[in-house]
C-alpha cells in the first residue's frame, strides 16, 4: 500500500531526474523498484525512523540508490510505504 503523498513525493522527485536525463529517472526507478521488493521480502533490514516514534507503527527506513529514503512500516504480512525523501 502507498500513501498518496508518498507517490506525489516520489513523482516530485523522479522529475528531477529525469531533467539529468531519461538514462537516470530509469536507473532511479528501476533501484527504487528493487529495493522495494527487497523491503518486502525482508521487512526488518531497514532502520527505525526516530522522526516518526509519535506513529502508532514502528516506521523504518531504507536508503534507496544512496540518495532516496523510503519511509514505511510493516504490518499484517503488508507493507505501507508513508513517504520518500531525498538525502
Amino acid at each position: 500500500f502507498w500513501r498518496e503523498d508518498a507517490l506525489s513525493n516520489l513523482k516530485d522527485i523522479l522529475a528531477q531526474y529525469h531533467r539529468q536525463g531519461k538514462k537516470v529517472a530509469k536507473k532511479i526507478i528501476e533501484e527504487i523498484s528493487r529495493d522495494i521488493e527487497h523491503i518486502k521480502k525482508c521487512p526488518y533490514h531497514g532502520y527505525i525512523e526516530s522522526s516518526m516514534a509519535g506513529q502508532p507503527q514502528k516506521v523504518c527506513f531504507y536508503f534507496s540508490s544512496k540518495q532516496i529514503k523510503i519511509l514505511y512500516y510493516a504490518e499484517n504480512d503488508s507493507l505501507h510505504i508513508i513517504d520518500f525523501w531525498e538525502s
